[in-house]
Order: C-alpha cells, then structure tokens, then sequence
C-alpha cells in the first residue's frame, strides 16, 4: 500500500498523554496543512505520499490515511471534473472487484470537493479493502488528494474516525 517509509515524522506515546484526549493537531509544512491525528497513530513519509497516518497494526494491517498534493495542468474550466472522473476510472479500472458505495460534493476549507467511499479485493492476497477518496480542488490548478484504507471486514470500525481526519482537514497560509 504505501511502498518503503521513509521517516516517522511525529510518534505520539499514549502513556505521555492526557487519557481524555482522542487526537492531536499536526501541521505539514510540505502541504500547508493542519489535520487532527488519532492519538496512538504514526505520522510517517513514504515513497507514495507525502504525509501519511498509520494507526497501530492489528492482524499485520495498519489502518492508514494518505495525503498528496498534485499540479492540475491546462486552463480548461472544468478541469476539477475531469480528474474526478480520471481517478474513478481509475480506480475501476485497476482495482479488482471495485465498488463504489458512496459519492457526494463537499466544500472543505471552503474549497471544493469530492468524496466517495468504495471497496475493492486485492485477489493475490483474498482479503478487501475499505476505502475513502477526497479530491479538494484549489484554484487555479492545486488538486489535494487524501485516501484512507482499512480492511473491508473492519470498515464499520474505522469510517468514523477516517471521515473525522478528513473533516478536521485545514489549510494553513492559504495562497
């Protein structure tokens, strides 16, 4: 899923904090962004993302969240609705078994975006994924990306807290 990590950027022990607390806020200078993170989980780099959350391995899956930024080329007025409909077709397209369970428009940040919830089966290993995908367009040609991951069989264990890491999703220094 998320290739070599290069660096474990923050490790939050749970014994050193407040027993209260659910989450701490991290800032990404990289992406210009603030994101709550569930308290227990590893904020990391790797060779696919940026920024990437991994909570704490549970049967050899670590319950993870992604985050890339990405330079939308061209002028077309439309170009947010073309890469939405070339990241669906994609993930139709590359995953085996795709479904997709939910879409919707949201505004984040007060930007535009795009979610949806999907499943998929990687047949080489016989196991499936839950997944949640967020494109937030950015004028003029900023496309932020974030994907969450868990098993499929745990997903009602897990939709809550990654659709709270994408809802606490802040820019910071807007430009």
């Amino acid at each position: 899923m998320f290739g070599r990590i290069n660096n474990v950027i923050k490790k939050i022990d749970i014994g050193l904090m407040d027993k209260k607390r659910t989450r701490f806020s991290f800032y990404n200078e990289e992406l210009s962004i603030s994101i709550n993170v569930p308290i227990g989980w590893d904020v990391v780099k790797s060779n696919d993302f940026p920024l990437a959350l991994l909570a704490p391995e549970k049967e050899d899956f670590r319950v993870n969240v992604g985050f890339n930024l990405y330079q939308l080329p061209g002028e077309d007025k439309d170009k947010f609705e073309q890469a939405i409909q070339s990241t669906k077709k994609v993930l139709k397209d590359e995953y085996d078994q795709y479904q997709l369970i939910n879409e919707e428009q949201v505004w984040i940040d007060g930007y535009p975006a795009y979610h949806q919830e999907n499943s998929w089966v990687d047949e080489d290993m016989d196991q499936g994924y839950f997944q949640t995908l967020t494109l937030i367009y950015v004028l003029p040609d900023r496309l932020y990306e974030i994907i969450g991951t868990s098993l499929l069989a745990e997903k009602e264990e897990h939709i809550e807290r990654l659709r709270a890491i994408i809802d606490s999703f802040r820019f910071i220094n807007k430009t």
